[in-house]
């Protein structure tokens, strides 16, 4: 039980990190030709 536990916890850490650092580049979204960066074109395309 406790492996799965760990399992949950380091997937909502990562589901954290990336709702931060999508906010950071959404701060930067002059980057790409068409106004984003190819960083957010990867996260649309995952999602």
């Amino acid at each position: 039980m406790s492996f799965l536990n760990g399992l949950t916890f380091v997937l909502v850490l990562s589901g954290i990190y990336l709702a931060k650092s999508d906010k950071v580049l959404d701060n930067n979204s002059e980057v790409g030709a068409n106004g984003n960066s190819p960083v957010q074109e990867l996260g649309k395309q995952k999602i």
